[in-house]
């Protein structure tokens, strides 16, 4: 449902540029704050619009602060508020849409004939679009069902909007029981990644708090990037 407050632990994924869509629930205006969050700390009313009752905004943050870093968005009245991400412009060559793998021609001459064939021509930078839905209620527990590609990391996002520090448990769950247990202490109104292993026998992972934190996973390789928040269930 709405709600007032919305969190998302990771918030510049991969090398693509993140902006948050929000639409209000009434039939007012409302005034939408938004608040970076990163590992060092909390930079409070970033960004502030007024969103009108008659359409969406689409907020951009990929100016407001150097990844890795997540946000807080916070509103005067209900509002729906979901994480889109898309490749940077300056890096898609030759315009918005492109996609990187597109085939380029390219003809060879000899003396008796003249060929034309088609070389697919690999780019660097990750190409797609990624999103997610907000947490509008952070949890003391959390369960994360994660997957992987080939030659792709998996990180784990927790994000801690309160003033105090909070130790997170962080545990792998699968087909048996792995007898290993990650605690981390996330510092008062910050964010941490955890680096964790996808594969044979772990399909996601547990997260246990000392108090209300937001969780989130972030998937970057080179077929691209995906995020999602977690399952609360506390």
């Amino acid at each position: 449902p709405p709600a007032e407050t919305w969190e998302f632990p990771v918030a510049a994924p991969g090398d693509l540029s993140g902006y948050v869509a929000v639409m209000t629930a009434g039939d007012d205006s409302v005034v939408v704050t938004v608040d970076v969050v990163t590992t060092e700390g909390t930079l409070r009313g970033a960004r502030e619009i007024v969103v009108d009752s008659s359409a969406p905004a689409l907020i951009p943050l990929d100016d407001l602060a150097a990844p890795p870093f997540g946000v807080r968005v916070r509103a005067t009245a209900p509002i729906a508020a979901t994480l889109v991400a898309t490749i940077p412009e300056t890096d898609v060559e030759g315009g918005e849409g492109g996609t990187g793998d597109e085939p380029e021609e390219t003809t060879t001459t000899t003396a008796d004939e003249t060929t034309t064939t088609s070389v697919v021509v690999e780019e660097e930078f990750v190409r797609g679009l990624a999103g997610t839905i907000g947490v509008a209620r952070p949890s003391s527990s959390w369960v994360l069902p994660v997957d992987s590609l080939p030659n792709a990391s998996t990180t784990v996002w927790i994000m801690n909007a309160s003033a105090d520090p909070v130790v997170v448990d962080l545990g792998p769950i699968g087909e048996s029981y792995i007898a290993v247990l990650n605690q981390i202490e996330v510092p008062g109104e910050s964010i941490i990644g955890v680096p964790v292993e996808v594969g044979i026998g772990v399909f996601g992972y547990l997260i246990e708090a000392g108090g209300p934190v937001s969780v989130a996973w972030e998937l970057v390789g080179p077929q691209g990037v995906a995020i999602t928040a977690g399952v609360p269930t506390g």
